[in-house]
């Protein structure tokens, strides 16, 4: 019995082969069809990223650019009168066949002669500050139609009124000028000019604008 026995041993190492050779490996074929899932699943997340992304620039630049949205109701119908009429509104109107009545032309007022201190720089200054903080609301001919009037309420005045040209004193429109429709017990939307101290002659100038528009309407 000094001699150890193999039996046991050589059965344990030709196990151990046995079970060897039963170990699966992945083949070729399974992980090509791995990668190419993984690959189609990675391609179809990166396409809805860019078509996303390239709907959302769309919006964005449409709406920057004052393009009207067609998927809301609120957006004006009219992108070069944006204050008129939104697209719903439109509708509503085309629908009802809502009448448009058209203002009744004003007649002119009597002329007024130009004051002697009014020199031209001055009156071509008073009329370009007109154009540019005016307007807006009042109108270019001072019609009170202005691209802004529509939010305004009460409507801007009307400078083409006779009845309002000949009952109003140029104090009432130097104040209103200077220190707002507030200052005059109209509408506080009417902003202003605090910019104006100190310089009569140019709001003298302004009421001259004013008082002109209804002697060429």
């Amino acid at each position: 019995m000094s001699r150890m026995d193999p039996g046991p041993v050589t059965h344990s190492y030709t196990q151990e082969l046995k079970d060897v050779s039963r170990v699966e490996v992945a083949s070729p074929t399974q992980s090509n069809r791995v990668s190419l899932r993984s690959l189609s699943l990675w391609v179809a997340a990166a396409v809805s990223a860019v078509a996303l992304q390239a709907v959302l620039t769309t919006r964005c630049d449409s709406a920057l650019r004052g393009v009207a949205d067609p998927f809301l109701d609120d957006t004006p119908a009219d992108v070069n009168r944006p204050f008129v009429a939104t697209r719903r509104e439109q509708q509503i109107r085309a629908r009802y066949k809502e009448p448009v009545i058209a203002p009744a032309p004003a007649q002119s007022a009597v002329a007024r002669p130009r004051p002697p201190e009014l020199n031209d720089a001055l009156l071509a200054k008073a009329r370009k500050f007109y154009d540019v903080r005016c307007a807006s609301c009042h109108g270019a001919k001072g019609n009170g139609n202005g691209p802004a009037a529509e939010m305004i309420k009460p409507a801007p005045r009307n400078f083409l009124d006779t009845g309002w040209q000949k009952t109003t004193t140029d104090e009432t429109i130097y104040k209103t000028i200077l220190k707002g429709g507030q200052a005059v017990g109209k509408s506080y939307m009417m902003p202003a000019t605090f910019d104006l101290n100190g310089k009569p002659d140019m709001v003298n100038a302004l009421v001259y604008v004013v008082r002109s528009f209804s002697d060429n309407p």
